[in-house]
């Protein structure tokens, strides 16, 4: 979202509510680690905040995967990016 600017779309349109659905789904099937999922979410909603003060945000989880417990290159499960994210929010 911060790489391909959709983040100033959403800004532009000053919303009062942004319904997010976190990346962990592609992060983990990409083996993307942790701490740059971590990373990644603080900083979507730092610049939601500075931008939109007023906004509210709900972040969502995308649906539930049928093998959560699969391990990817990390050696991370599904449920690993879910437990980093739930810390962040």
């Amino acid at each position: 979202m911060l790489e391909g600017k959709k983040i100033n779309a959403v800004i532009h349109d000053n919303p009062n509510l942004v319904i997010l659905e976190n990346s962990l789904i592609n992060n983990h099937y990409q083996s993307i680690s942790l701490k740059q999922t971590k990373k990644g979410l603080k900083n979507i909603m730092l610049k939601l905040l500075k931008e939109l003060p007023n906004v509210k945000i709900l972040i969502i989880s995308p649906n539930p995967v049928a093998k959560s417990k699969t391990e990817n290159g990390l050696e991370l499960n599904y449920l690993d990016y879910i437990k980093v994210s739930e810390r962040v929010i």
